[in-house]
């Protein structure tokens, strides 16, 4: 930039101001520019050349006539600064070319977004030659064997990140919203979706809760859950509190029988006196080797206490787990024996659990299996007992409230060895009252073989009586884990009965549906969402059928339907056919309307030389009908013609959806 454009000044004709002024402190120019158009403005601050932090600083001390020994940790060269803030977006870009300090970082950058939230997170460390390791070296001596442009990114959204600024290092990383990992390793781009985004970092400390407490630091965590060989990364965290920056990880590695697992593992930098410390919050292992079982964990974080035990000896096995804080506590035993009883109810094991100014969170029947009390009851997931103290830790899943208390109890049995299952019972009381009813059930065809099964369903359950919101539900569902025949016929589908009454503004109402709703009906906001009962079966590359049904019932109305398809796909040959049939009945005033379609056909696609043409061959039947008074209309096509009929009273309009 030369001079006389240093500092500069513009308007346009639309009202469009344009600022860019440039500053130069102790030898070094910084460029400040502003633009404000309508209701966007675009603010930039930039460093025009590579800044030496240690030398800046002397150069600015001698300025003021100031002698300063400036710690050798400043000795940090920065290629590129840059600080926007352009239509609502801020973004942060520190780009380092050498740092005695920190010799592994290479980039940082940061945006967040005013509108719609978004923020991003990417950092890249230095390249790693690994011809430099002895013996990697003998191997690959003449190879380049590196890994470049390793980054660690989070973010709420997609986005587009580059490592290296220009240059024949420069490279495109697209990430999903999540956390990621990308590089470079000897030539061969990847990117690694290491936990998708759900929702935003959230604190450890529950906000809403009068039981909050301020001693310590606070941590702010994000799920990863992500298995990696023998090791289990659980979740990542960082805090900042007094001058101390911390980043920590819950982590743990099985390797059988042994699993030892640690907590708030990690590294503080003190931002004052520059040490670095390691943190450690709990640890946790286990050992079981199918006759003896014997465990232990603990975790300390913040003013929050807890712990696990687990003792056993072959089908016995007990296991206490607990977390105490000022002001509450919760406490969970879980005893895996079997007790006995007919074959059609064999108890094999039996929950409890107390919480004192604690409040269960009930989760959606989606996530019912992934419940800490009902995923350590059913040992889903391979839970460990460090894995089952943090889960018991979470505000998401049972939170601190004042005045609140509950009581579970839960049961495990089998049926005929087909199926196992395990309810839990749950009464709320304190603050208001509240019962619910959370469990799983798992049939198995045929039983306790080693091989797959050839067909396994698993259904989700959850009921709740609540007389202070005046409502009573109760939900069933499949979970992604069902099949039939293979585990490439999946099945799904899901139950809901909704009553609501007392003081709830939806008194009287009632919905009861089994895979959800007619596809015209408008589902009022206060009803629950229900899948479709269905089979989604992939046979082969080419091959794919589904079928769908569903019912249901409500004040105002009945309504049902069923679809069935199947498609045949071999490049640029498809066939089809699908079956589809719905029908609706209302009352107050009665009204009915029905639908039945089937189309039966196929296409071959050309594209050679100047000839795109899709060719296509189709027998299809379409029919609606609805009344009072009894009208419709039929649509039959067919490739080399089509044709609709109109029967009834034509002026009669269909009935709303």
């Amino acid at each position: 930039m030369s001079d006389k454009e240093y500092g500069k000044i513009h308007a346009s004709k639309d009202a469009k101001l344009a600022v860019k002024l440039g500053v130069d402190l102790f030898g070094k120019k910084f460029t400040g520019a502003a633009e404000k158009s309508g209701e966007y403005v675009d603010i930039s601050v930039s460093s025009d050349s590579e800044l030496n932090i240690k030398e800046f600083i002397s150069a600015a001390a001698e300025g003021f006539g100031l002698e300063l020994d400036i710690p050798e940790a400043f000795n940090v060269i920065i290629k590129r600064l840059r600080v926007d803030y352009i239509k609502k977006v801020l973004s942060f870009e520190y780009d380092f070319s050498e740092c005695k300090f920190n010799p592994f970082l290479r980039k940082i950058k940061f945006s967040f977004a005013n509108k719609s939230k978004d923020y991003f997170l990417g950092f890249t460390v230095k390249d790693i030659n690994m011809t430099d390791i002895p013996f990697i070296s003998e191997f690959a001596r003449n190879a380049e064997f590196a890994l470049k442009s390793l980054s660690v990114i989070y973010c709420t959204s997609g986005a587009e990140y580059e490592p290296a600024e220009g240059g024949a290092e420069k490279e495109r990383f697209e990430t999903k919203a999540g956390l990621s990992v990308c590089g470079n390793i000897c030539g061969f781009k990847f990117v690694l979706l290491l936990k998708p985004y759900e929702k935003k970092l959230r604190e450890e400390y529950s906000e809403n809760s009068s039981l909050s407490s301020d001693s310590g630091p606070k941590i702010f965590w994000a799920d990863i859950n992500k298995k990696i060989s023998i090791l289990t990364l659980h979740r990542a965290g960082f805090s900042y509190d007094k001058g101390e920056l911390g980043v920590m990880l819950d982590v743990s590695a099985a390797l059988n029988p042994f699993s030892v697992s640690l907590l708030g593992a990690g590294i503080k930098l003190n931002t004052d006196t520059k040490e670095i410390g390691f943190l450690l919050s709990g640890l946790g292992m286990e050992f079981d080797n199918g006759f003896l079982t014997i465990g232990g964990a603990f975790n300390k974080s913040g003013d929050k206490y807890s712990g696990a035990l687990t003792v056993g000896v072959k089908a016995f096995k007990i296991t206490l787990a607990g977390t105490y804080k000022k002001g509450s506590f919760l406490a969970y035993a879980l005893i895996n024996a079997n007790i006995g009883g007919p074959p059609a109810f064999f108890v094999t094991g039996i929950a409890a659990a107390f919480g004192y100014n604690k409040r269960i969170v009930l989760p959606d029947i989606k996530d019912v299996a992934e419940f800490p009390l009902v995923a350590a009851a059913t040992g889903k997931g391979g839970m460990n007992l460090a894995e089952m103290i943090l889960k018991l830790e979470d505000q998401k899943y049972i939170a601190d409230y004042t005045g609140d208390k509950f009581i579970s109890a839960g049961i495990k049995f089998t049926t005929f060895n087909m199926m196992e299952s395990f309810v839990l019972l749950n009464a709320v009381f304190g603050g208001s009252l509240c019962f619910s009813l959370l469990g799983t059930s798992d049939i198995s065809i045929p039983p306790m073989t080693d091989k797959s099964p050839i067909a396994f369903a698993q259904l989700a359950l959850k009921a709740v009586l609540d007389p202070s919101e005046g409502v009573f539900s109760v939900q069933a569902q499949l979970t992604p884990e069902s099949y039939i025949l293979s585990k490439d016929c999946k099945l799904t589908g899901g139950f809901a009965f909704f009553l609501w009454f007392g003081g709830n503004p939806h008194s009287g109402d009632f919905v009861l549906s089994l895979g959800g709703y007619h596809p015209d009906y408008t589902k009022p906001p206060h009803y629950p969402s229900v899948p479709r009962i269905g089979i989604n079966w992939q046979i082969s590359s080419k091959l794919s059928v589904s079928g769908e049904a569903y019912f249901a019932l409500t004040p105002s109305c009945i309504m049902a339907g069923v679809r069935m398809s199947a498609l045949y796909k071999d490049g640029n040959l498809k066939a089809w056919f699908i079956a589809q049939v719905d029908f609706m009945i209302k009352w107050k005033p009665f009204e009915y309307s029905a639908r039945l379609c089937v189309s039966l056909g196929a296409s071959y696609t050309v594209d050679v030389w100047f000839i795109h043409h899709t060719f296509t061959i189709e027998l299809g039947v379409d029919i609606s009908f609805h009344g009072p008074e009894f009208s419709g209309i039929a649509r039959i096509s067919w490739f080399i013609i089509s044709f609709t009929i109109k029967f009834g009273d034509q002026n009669q309009p269909p009935p709303p959806p």
